[in-house]
């Protein structure tokens, strides 16, 4: 049997391809988005900005602010603008992003806790809120989230 060169040349080739597949790349790292979307860590960043620029818009009663962290025509826009009408003024509000668990690239659990709630009305939350877990369905390019639904399980 005969042994030719580039039969060589083709199984290095395709070993070496192999090897490298499985490098970590400087893209891959934490606080990175990969081809399912963003890590763990990203998502957290993300999810926490949303929330806090949430509780900002409510806070200011700004209709214009709270759109723009919700889909064009989604039911999370409908819902967050109804709760807007149904508010009187917060004079305090304060919800934070504990953990998100990446599903897929648009759909994420996010655990959050309402820590202080206060209505010009005087409705005041007596302490926090228990940890609460909403499964969010979201647009990318910006980041908005289109729906909202308990996590399941």
């Amino acid at each position: 049997m005969r042994f030719s060169p580039f039969a060589l040349l083709v199984c290095v080739a395709v070993l070496c391809g192999l090897a490298f597949s499985f490098l970590p790349w400087p893209d891959s790292g934490p606080g990175r988005e990969t081809a399912r979307g963003p890590d763990a860590d990203e998502a957290y960043r993300i999810a926490s900005e949303l929330v806090a620029r949430r509780d900002a818009a409510l806070r200011a009663h700004d209709a214009d602010a709270l759109s723009l962290l919700t889909a064009e025509g989604s039911a999370a826009r409908r819902a967050d603008l109804n709760l807007l009408e149904g508010l009187g003024s917060i004079a305090a509000l304060e919800t934070v992003v504990m953990d998100v668990e990446v599903r897929s690239e648009l759909e994420w659990d996010v655990r959050s806790v309402q820590y202080a709630f206060e209505s010009s009305d005087g409705t005041v939350q007596d302490g926090p809120l228990p940890q609460r877990c909403t499964r969010w369905t979201l647009e990318r390019d910006p980041w908005r989230v289109s729906a909202t639904a308990p996590c399941e399980g």
